[in-house]
């Protein structure tokens, strides 16, 4: 059985073809935790929200948690936020703050998003959905590894509108 408690690297972008299809859907927004931008210049939990927004928190419970209620709490002012979200129907976190507030029924995503960013031997995943392959390798643990590597996301995932 595979450990899901390892710890694993919690700053994954969104694929660009599946941003486009929210933009499509729901419209422009912002995105109050983008992929690795400087959280010392301003906490996506902080700064005030629009009207409509995007969001993908990182995965970890806490961060997971703080990101579904403050969209909870923007919902009172008539915000509306798209959560990008593990699969976690059996959880607190989804029976007392998401299934409550959502908007729209649940909208869960047929096979695994494919989420760019670096895994925890420092490989780049999911490099071409942004950029040319090339041969180059970083040294892991002694060894020659890819530097760039094609894997789908870890997660199922859902998208919840609240």
């Amino acid at each position: 059985m595979k450990n899901r408690n390892l710890n694993h690297k919690d700053d994954w972008a969104t694929p660009p073809d599946f941003l486009e299809v929210i933009r499509k859907k729901y419209g422009d927004f912002f995105d109050p935790c983008p992929w690795q931008h400087d959280i010392s210049k301003w906490d996506g939990l902080k700064v005030e929200w629009q009207d409509l927004n995007f969001v993908n928190p990182p995965y970890n419970l806490k961060d997971k948690t703080e990101f579904v209620k403050t969209a909870v709490d923007y919902s009172v002012f008539g915000c509306t936020s798209v959560l990008l979200l593990p699969v976690s129907t059996s959880t607190v976190l989804f029976h007392d703050w998401i299934k409550p507030f959502l908007k729209e029924d649940i909208w869960f995503l047929r096979g695994r998003l494919r989420f760019i960013g670096r895994n925890d031997k420092g490989q780049f995943v999911n490099y071409d959905q942004i950029q040319e392959v090339t041969k180059e390798t970083i040294l892991y643990n002694g060894v020659d590894i890819p530097k760039y590597v094609r894997q789908s996301g870890q997660h199922d995932s859902m998208v919840c509108v609240i």
